[in-house]
């Protein structure tokens, strides 16, 4: 005998299976429907329960810095981020513990990972991380009771968690700067003595000097003394170049003009001898050199010319003392630019130590005020420091959110049918015998004469 074939068989067939198989598929669907409602029945329920909070970062930004929108949001991500991780820490669930059960011991990894397990920080509905500053922080518990202080005590011991760890930061940053500052204070107290040292052994001369030094102005001594060392060099130069032409032309019979000019007496010698000559010149056209008038003319002449001459000497003689005096201020004034410059030498190096002073100091006036930053920072709450804000509290619970017997029923349904069906379509398949005439004619291929009805 052939086996029935319900694949690729009529709609007949799966009626005529479904039927034949009424009592299986009823069964089955039953006892599904009864299982589900045990199993539904015999879980423990579960209840959540969520604590509304408000997370922001609260920073100082710098309004000339230029920031863009990527910034903010990605600093933002990283602040909510690192929340989490702190909600979700060993510590904040050891601290709920031991205040969910204050007479057990300390709890071990195991019940840490089990109490984790029933912590889920999450996003508004319809929002994530990146678009929302506010956090649910949803504990679960088959206690309502025990859910609502779940919830609450995990985001109280959360916010005093995150307190103590910016407190503890903030300390160390204020430990930190107080070593700096002592150690800033022994440097600024040897740059003083070292300043104080150099004062007391500088004497009046360089006085004026590091006064300039701490009005942080010019020399003008010291600039005035350089000028006039410059010029006085000048004048000395010229001088001597001057003189030196002089005597070349005078060696040479050439009286300059400029000498004559600004000398009264050469001016009147060279007049009378000029004149001298004249007369001269007359009398030799009328008379012989032996005439008494010549002869005296002439004498008068060369002794005019001795005078010239002497004047000349004594001119050239008064200008070489111009130059001996310039000569000695040049020297005067090189000294005393020496000595200046000796002291400007001493005055760069109290600059130098004054400066390293002045550094330090303001150093520690820096440190100074950044402790004063960190002190103000310890001072603030933890709402001022991260404003971490509790929008809702959670609340009792008054359902469980699983099981859910309605869904579980209608899922039960939905299974005990299908699997009812499905086992009615198996036990057929596998069923050799022959249900009706149709299934003889159509295996056996010889037509039926007859039945015989079943009583």
């Amino acid at each position: 005998m052939g086996k029935a074939e319900v694949k690729g068989g009529s709609f007949r067939d799966f009626l005529r299976v479904i039927f034949s198989r009424q009592k299986v598929i009823l069964y089955t669907f039953l006892g599904v429907i009864v299982l589900v409602f045990v199993i539904t029945l015999i879980t423990p329920p579960k209840y959540e329960t969520a604590t509304k909070i408000l997370a922001k970062e609260r920073k100082m930004e710098n309004p000339f810095e230029a920031r863009n929108y990527n910034d903010f949001r990605t600093e933002r991500v990283a602040f909510l981020q690192s929340l989490m991780e702190i909600i979700q820490s060993d510590e904040v669930a050891k601290r709920v513990l031991r205040k969910l059960a204050p007479s057990k011991p300390e709890p071990g990894l195991r019940e840490l990972k089990e109490f984790q397990q029933k912590i889920r920080v999450v996003s508004p509905r319809g929002f994530d991380i990146t678009s929302s500053d506010i956090l649910f922080v949803q504990f679960t518990d088959s206690n309502p009771i025990k859910t609502t202080d779940g919830a609450n005590f995990l985001t109280d011991e959360f916010i005093n968690y995150t307190y103590e760890l910016k407190g503890k930061a903030t300390k160390q940053t204020i430990a930190f700067l107080e070593r700096h500052l002592q150690d800033t204070m022994a440097r600024l107290k040897i740059a003083e003595e070292r300043t104080k040292n150099f004062e007391g052994k500088a004497g009046t001369d360089l006085a004026f000097l590091m006064a300039t030094v701490k009005q942080r102005g010019a020399n003008p001594e010291l600039i005035s003394f350089n000028t006039n060392y410059i010029n006085a060099k000048a004048s000395l130069n010229e001088t001597e170049s001057y003189l030196s032409q002089l005597r070349a032309m005078v060696n040479k019979g050439n009286i300059p003009n400029k000498i004559v000019r600004e000398n009264p007496v050469l001016a009147n010698i060279k007049d009378n001898i000029a004149k001298l000559q004249s007369q001269l010149n007359n009398l030799r056209s009328q008379f012989t050199d032996q005439y008494p008038k010549n002869i005296m003319v002439k004498k008068e002449i060369e002794n005019n010319k001795q005078l010239l001459k002497q004047e000349i000497e004594a001119d050239l003689t008064g200008r070489h003392v111009d130059v001996v005096a310039l000569e000695s201020r040049v020297k005067s004034l090189k000294e005393a630019l020496d000595n200046y410059t000796q002291l400007s030498q001493k005055q760069l190096e109290y600059s130098r130590i004054f400066k390293e002073y002045e550094i330090i100091e303001d150093e520690v006036q820096n440190i100074q005020k950044e402790i004063q930053k960190a002190k103000t920072a310890e001072a603030m709450d933890t709402y001022k420091l991260a404003n971490i804000e509790i929008i809702d509290r959670a609340k009792v619970p008054k359902s469980p959110v699983s099981p859910k017997f309605f869904n579980n029923i209608v899922l039960g349904v939905v299974i005990g049918l299908f699997l009812g069906l499905g086992l009615a379509i198996i036990l057929d398949y596998f069923d050799h015998t022959f249900k009706s005439v149709e299934d003889i004619e159509r295996h056996l291929k010889i037509p039926v004469l007859g039945a015989v009805p079943r009583l």
